[in-house]
């Protein structure tokens, strides 16, 4: 009698592990019985770990690339910070527009391409970004993705500099001084007219 109820035991215990998912016996050991096998189910097709939200904000997405970009140890984190600045670009992070400006003119992460640099550039650079303003400026004054234009290069760079950026004082002077005073003269009159979109 003791060996027969010993055997319904064990045969009941095997059954009870059969149909018990292995993972509801791993991790703390307990086990929560008021599951049903549908929720069961579900929380086996479930990923353990959910990645973070995607930001929607344009700046966000521009802050969570940039961390990509800064800690990047392999393509594929340019690759993530490239798709998040496109992204924010094209909702009109200026922040985002000039850093795809600087991503595609030093050849970081992507192949280099000067004229989608400038594109960048001129799309920050028209509504107030002095980085992307400087750097377009260099890049009219170097004929760099750009025709070669060295009264738009000190458009830019005098925008720039009225904008607060300061290296772009260095450069206005060197070129001011290779131009003629009519180039100054035609160069200001533009830097002061409001540019579309600032």
């Amino acid at each position: 009698m003791f060996i027969s109820s010993l055997v319904r035991f064990a045969a009941l215990l095997v059954c009870l592990i059969a149909i018990t998912p292995v993972r509801a016996w791993a991790g703390s050991g307990d086990i929560n019985w008021s599951q049903s096998a549908e929720e069961l189910m579900q929380a086996e097709q479930s990923p353990a770990k959910k990645a973070p939200p995607e930001p929607t904000s344009p700046h966000k997405l521009f802050l969570r690339g940039l961390d990509h970009y800064q800690n990047a140890s392999t393509q594929k984190d340019y690759d993530k910070a490239l798709k998040l600045w496109l992204k924010a670009a094209k909702m009109g992070d200026l922040d985002a527009q000039s850093s795809l400006g600087y991503l595609y003119h030093t050849g970081k992460g992507v192949t280099r391409n000067e004229r989608t640099a400038a594109m960048w550039y001129h799309k920050a650079a028209q509504h107030g970004a002095a980085d992307a303003q400087s750097n377009l400026g260099v890049m009219y004054y170097k004929g760099t993705g750009v025709p070669q234009n060295n009264v738009r290069a000190m458009v830019w760079l005098m925008r720039a500099k009225r904008n607060g950026f300061k290296r772009a004082e260095g450069m206005l002077n060197y070129i001011e001084g290779a131009s003629s005073s009519d180039e100054i003269a035609r160069a200001q009159k533009i830097a002061t007219a409001q540019p579309k979109g600032q």
